[in-house]
């Protein structure tokens, strides 16, 4: 069996029947092989297993939940997770009643961390707490230094620094009801980024929103998620007043949504172009510094106005303008096809310097938002 509502919102079903026949007719066989195979746990020794959650817990402070896989567990002993340690102040097993030791496959809940330990981090006893302390350091260091970059070549090292320059962030800052709840939350917000856009939570914790939470949200242009916590009605009012947006979720794919929603708002619009036709230039009529009025003939598809124009001379690109003006004859008009003269007249930034013989290339182009599949 493992914890129901052990507080603070965490609720973990008993292993029974209620969990499906699959699972039970799993459990029933897992016994049998161990009965057959007689495999046990070793039940004397230092305590050691894994932290299968942790919260926070007003007047008790930082509270895990942890699963004992070899050893046995007592009021007093120094444990270490990970980076976090601390010396075992309570132990309460599945029905919340407070014991004072437990053994191997048992799931308890325990007091006594300096800080919360991460889900997933294997625990052990140590013999004291210098002992804790130090292991503790270590593994402080070992985190450290996997979160740091690997060796990198010279040209990776460029293209890294060439993406992050191109690269969008949203930042957030999350409060969640348990640390589990909050590592699956970060966990599943980093697989949102791609190469253009990405979630970065610049503050983040367990627990109701408070004060401090608002503060880094503001100061960073943050938007504050909560996950399955709560945020007094005061501080309502102060995120309104300081133009914070606080949202909050019951269901993990909701806040994903709209996570991904928010980072394709960042994402660069995709530019369409779509060619309609080319004039090729047969006589110039007016050159001014804003303004070009030309004469040709229409040699592919139809060309229209209002339209970009690339001008091009021996297949290279000399500059694009505006078409805003098609003539035939004495008559203005709006579209003009293939193998018809006209006139038309282009909208320039700087004078231009246009030759007979050059192509004037008419095409359309519009931007399309893109959004995160």
């Amino acid at each position: 069996m493992v914890p129901e509502d052990w507080g603070g919102d965490t609720i973990v079903m008993p292993v029974s029947a209620k969990t499906g026949d699959g699972i039970t007719e799993l459990i029933d066989m897992i016994f049998l092989m161990a009965d057959v195979d007689e495999l046990k746990a070793l039940s004397t020794g230092p305590a050691k297993g894994l932290v299968i959650e942790s919260h926070m817990e007003r007047g008790m402070g930082p509270l895990a939940v942890i699963l004992i896989e070899k050893g046995e567990l007592s009021k007093g002993d120094y444990l270490v997770a990970g980076s976090v340690y601390g010396k075992v102040r309570t132990i309460h097993d599945t029905n919340h009643k407070e014991i004072n030791s437990a053994g191997p496959s048992t799931p308890v809940m325990v007091s006594g961390f300096k800080s919360l330990p991460d889900f997933g981090d294997v625990f052990e006893v140590v013999k004291d707490e210098k002992t804790a302390r130090q292991v503790a350091k270590e593994g402080s260091q070992i985190k450290n230094e996997s979160g740091r970059a690997s060796h990198v070549t010279n040209s990776e090292l460029l293209r890294i620094i060439s993406q992050k320059n191109k690269l969008r962030e949203q930042n957030v800052v999350i409060k969640t009801d348990v640390q589990g709840s909050l590592t699956s939350v970060i966990d599943s917000l980093n697989t949102l980024g791609t190469d253009e856009v990405a979630i970065r939570v610049v503050g983040s914790g367990v627990g109701s929103i408070n004060d401090s939470d608002l503060y880094m949200a503001s100061t960073s242009n943050a938007i504050m998620y909560g996950f399955n916590v709560s945020i007094p009605p005061g501080l309502r009012q102060t995120a309104i007043r300081d133009k914070v947006e606080v949202r909050i979720y019951k269901v993990i794919y909701d806040l994903l949504d709209n996570a991904k929603e928010e980072l394709s708002k960042l994402l660069a619009p995709e530019v369409i172009e779509t060619d309609l036709g080319r004039l090729k230039v047969k006589k110039i009529f007016k050159t001014t510094q804003k303004e070009i009025i030309a004469g040709g003939e229409v040699t592919k598809g139809t060309i229209k106005v209002p339209a970009k124009v690339k001008i091009t001379r021996d297949d290279k690109i000399l500059a694009e303008v505006d078409a805003t003006k098609l003539q035939c004859g004495p008559q203005e008009v709006k579209s003009v096809e293939k193998s018809t003269d006209c006139g038309v007249t282009l909208a320039t930034e700087t004078r231009l310097n246009l030759h007979e013989g050059d192509n004037l290339e008419f095409f359309t182009r519009e931007t399309k938002e893109r959004k995160l599949e």
